[in-house]
């Protein structure tokens, strides 16, 4: 499936909570099999088709640069760095000018869902909108927050995140957007959760995908890594 169709992904985050156990290392350089982590999102694109990807690098920039340099099985890599953290929605508004095509494929670079992402763009484009977030369901959804969608897959709401474990819905890291929609956001420090989605509820939709999930944001989510991967091979 060859697409015209440029990728993101943001790998700029502090990883705060995983340094101790990485050994200064950027986060989405942590070791995975062996591999550094990013590398099976790099697979993921390149088995989709995708020749082309963005990486919004901020934290240790220059150890994803060294790390992968500006090829990667024939997809090019381009760098978008931020001087200052900007978060997930800064990274991603700071990186539009790299954007060459009418939409944009977004992918967190510490989180995985085992999800053929052809059939996430199918789904997508079959229904001609604007926005979309990938969804996934978990037993826990107090770490992340839920999200809430109507029967048509329209997203109603975000919800905070929670003490009480149960389960639920949550965002599984990986977001589609047509590019102009993302025009009118001011350049500056943004979260995506908290200032980007939320003026696009009404136009976003969610994709709930049946494969498992897992974010190496904390210790011992990392932990689970070499097994989530056995698994989803």
């Amino acid at each position: 499936m060859i697409l015209n169709l440029d990728a993101l992904i943001l790998a700029g985050g502090l990883g705060t909570r995983l340094q101790p156990v990485i050994d200064g290392q950027q986060k989405v350089l942590a070791s995975a099999h062996g591999k550094p982590f990013l590398s099976y999102i790099f697979d993921k694109l390149a088995l989709t088709g995708i020749k082309r990807t963005i990486l919004c690098v901020g934290y240790k920039a220059d150890q994803v640069i060294e790390a992968f340099g500006y090829d990667y099985r024939g997809m090019t890599l381009v760098y978008s760095c931020e001087e200052s953290p900007l978060g997930t929605g800064g990274a991603l508004i700071n990186a539009l000018d790299f954007i060459r095509s009418e939409f944009v494929l977004v992918l967190n670079g510490d989180s995985i869902v085992d999800i053929d992402l052809s059939i996430f763009l199918s789904w997508f484009f079959e229904r001609g909108i604007n926005a979309a977030i990938c969804l996934t369901r978990v037993d826990d959804i107090s770490r992340y927050g839920g999200v809430d969608v109507d029967k048509e897959g329209r997203i109603l709401r975000f919800q905070e995140k929670a003490h009480n474990a149960e389960p639920g819905i949550i965002n599984a890291g990986i977001y589609l957007f047509r590019r102009s929609i993302l025009d009118n956001f001011p350049l500056g420090r943004l979260s995506l959760e908290m200032d980007v989605f939320p003026k696009l509820i009404g136009r976003m939709y969610g994709y709930i995908a049946d494969g498992c999930f897992l974010d190496i944001g904390i210790p011992e989510s990392y932990a689970c890594v070499d097994e989530f991967l056995n698994k989803v091979r």
